[in-house]
């Protein structure tokens, strides 16, 4: 299991936010959209991190980091830049995004940046959660 959360039917969906992903790995690398509340969608896909994108928070370069070796781990929150969390705004396959993840521990950083490019949906529905 990557993440667990009971879903609190009273909530309000905030279409304002940033559209989120669980993000996880090792090896294949796999996005899951976050649910937070109705109506909302759920999706998920396979995606690759971009090489010789990957910045630290302050937007500097990492030149050593090889995105086929970085190890994400298990459900890094990967904020997708310029997007807000809604159906008409969700990730598809060939979009190529920036995103934060906040990855402690990983490259040294307390988060960093980096590309990610959608390769293929695997799952999506939104009638369930209207």
């Amino acid at each position: 299991m990557v993440e667990f959360s009971e879903l609190d039917v009273t909530a309000e969906h905030d279409g304002g936010r940033s559209l989120t992903y669980f993000c996880f790995g090792p090896g294949d690398l796999y996005l899951a959209h976050a649910i937070q509340a109705r109506p909302h969608f759920d999706q998920i896909f396979t995606a690759r991190l971009v090489p010789g994108t990957v910045e630290d928070m302050a937007g500097r370069p990492h030149p050593e980091a090889d995105v086929d070796q970085l190890d994400i781990g298990h459900a890094q929150r990967a904020e997708i830049d310029d997007r807000r969390d809604a159906q008409d705004r969700r990730l598809g396959p060939g979009d190529r995004v920036g995103a934060t993840l906040p990855a402690a521990g990983v490259l040294g950083f307390h988060g960093f940046r980096v590309e990610i490019e959608v390769a293929r949906e695997l799952y999506f529905e939104a009638d369930e959660l209207a």
